[in-house]
């Protein structure tokens, strides 16, 4: 599993995007991918919101991180049995 979190530069107030692979580093292949983007507002008032702008895995698509991380929990067994 890749994990890659990053501020978005175009803001001030904290945003960041959170990008996830579920890649098999040995094989070269990737078994799926979610995209995320958390909008942080400071004024007026403090709000936080999340945006989902991808999630599928093996081609299934997914409404959330965490069924990402369900989807995408076999393929990480596997590698560790495998090692």
């Amino acid at each position: 599993m890749i994990e890659w979190h990053y501020r978005d530069p175009g803001t001030k107030t904290g945003s960041w995007h959170n990008s996830l692979k579920s890649y098999d580093v040995y094989e070269n292949s990737e078994y799926g991918e979610a995209s995320q983007y958390h909008e942080i507002q400071v004024a007026p008032e403090f709000r936080s919101e999340v945006y989902l702008y991808s999630c599928q895995v093996t081609g299934k698509k997914c409404t959330s991180l965490e069924e990402f991380n369900q989807l995408s929990n076999h393929f990480l067994r596997q590698s560790l049995l495998a090692a």
